[in-house]
């Protein structure tokens, strides 16, 4: 591996544990506050068009936040546009209905990691 590679990979690395410790904490670790439709389910978020709208406005604007804090971390994310998030939510909650709105915010922004 070369020295290139190994600092990617280092930066993935540590994008990918700052992402996972805001996303997912223990009782021994500090977790952030997820304000909003973000703590609703998946199902509950995606059953009307105008709260899966809501949804995708919410995790767009988590997604900014995520990117935010990547670029501090040397890492960035792929653009997506709102009809492309309206698309994953869609697949990722069909397929995971009891996740929170959050949690796929979270999955999404890891995919999305530019490596």
């Amino acid at each position: 591996m070369d020295g290139r590679s190994m600092k990617t990979g280092l930066l993935l690395t540590g994008s990918a544990v700052a992402l996972m410790l805001m996303t997912q904490g223990s009782s021994a670790q500090i977790r952030p506050k997820i304000y909003g439709i973000g703590t609703e389910s998946c199902q509950a978020g995606m059953q009307a068009d105008a709260k899966r709208q809501a949804v995708v406005a919410w995790t767009t604007g988590y997604l900014t936040g995520v990117a935010a804090i990547s670029v501090s971390h040397g890492t960035a994310l792929q653009e997506k546009s709102a009809a492309d998030v309206s698309t994953w939510l869609g697949r990722y909650c069909g397929a995971n209905p009891t996740k929170s709105i959050e949690a796929a915010g979270a999955a999404l922004a890891q995919e999305l990691v530019v490596p």
